[in-house]
């Protein structure tokens, strides 16, 4: 039986000869690089199941590369299909009659299936990575400001690679920084309960009583709310600050999420599908609820309902 795969997130990737490339996610553009292009499309496979790992359900992805444009939908597993002109995939095997790709470690080099987090043989994360530093974030951009966090991460990479000195690595980042900068980003989001507590949203959360993650599924945070009315489920929703955007997926919560945007009417949100939240939204859990604060710049602009 056909199944359909959602148009959200809406994501492009575009792979050239040059081995060279872009991957559009919900309007963000990341920018790629590889050594060849075999490479770039492991790299793009292996970034689109992380997103369908997020989602719980495959994504949909437009490729336009050397060999044509195509349409394809990505599992969690990495797991890939030709997506039909309606949406729809035929019925998926089952997991251990999938086959998933395998590509070489961008550290170590060894064959790593393309759904692993870390490379088993050397340790190291995302070993498909593929994506560069942007080029709004190279030498010459006044708004350019130094990610310490990513630093960091890649002092860790670094030292483990090549066994030097942290205090020579970074000072080596820091020399070529256009590798380590970003462009100023959007304040991440807070969530402003009637309690008086205050959450901030970093990635991806899970938000409940008592949250717990699938076995199957990577959380950044498990967030626990103050709830003495007892309405609110162990696991109530997720929330993913994904690429400047911030979502909201009830999680099949007993007394469900209910949205109130502008004064309107409250819209339910209907169960494992994604909303778009805006600053100054409310958002109902039970006999809780709890206001959405999301600062934007002056170039920033508002989201849209998806």
């Amino acid at each position: 039986m056909p199944v359909f795969v959602p148009a959200f997130p809406p994501i492009v990737a575009t792979i050239r000869d040059d081995s060279s490339g872009e991957l559009i996610v919900n309007g963000t553009a990341l920018p790629l690089q590889a050594d060849s292009v075999a490479l770039l499309r492991a790299g793009v496979i292996a970034r689109c199941s992380a997103t369908a790992r997020r989602v719980k359900r495959p994504v949909r992805i437009q490729v336009t590369d050397v060999a044509g444009s195509y349409k394809l939908a990505i599992h969690p597993d990495a797991y890939v299909q030709v997506l039909n002109t309606d949406g729809t995939v035929p019925d998926p095997p089952s997991a251990d009659l999938r086959i998933i790709g395998h590509s070489p470690c961008r550290h170590c080099h060894a064959s790593t299936v393309l759904n692993s987090i870390i490379c088993p043989d050397c340790g190291i994360q995302d070993p498909h990575n593929v994506q560069t530093a942007p080029a709004s974030a190279r030498p010459g951009s006044d708004t350019n400001v130094i990610d310490t966090a990513l630093v960091d991460e890649l002092l860790l990479q670094w030292s483990a690679a090549v066994d030097s000195p942290p205090r020579a690595a970074r000072d080596l980042l820091e020399e070529n920084s256009c590798l380590v900068t970003r462009s100023p980003q959007r304040s991440r989001p807070q969530l402003h309960f009637d309690t008086g507590q205050t959450v901030t949203i970093e990635s991806t959360a899970l938000l409940g009583r008592k949250p717990t993650p699938d076995p199957d599924e990577l959380v950044a945070a498990l967030i626990s709310v103050i709830d003495h009315s007892f309405t609110v489920s162990k696991t109530h929703l997720l929330l993913e600050w994904l690429d400047s955007t911030l979502w909201v997926t009830d999680r099949h919560s007993a007394n469900g999420v209910d949205l109130q945007r502008n004064g309107d009417s409250p819209t339910v949100l209907e169960p494992d599908v994604p909303f778009q939240l805006r600053d100054g939204d409310q958002v109902v859990l039970g006999e809780l609820r709890c206001t959405v604060s999301i600062k934007t710049g002056a170039s920033d602009r508002g989201g849209s309902r998806e």
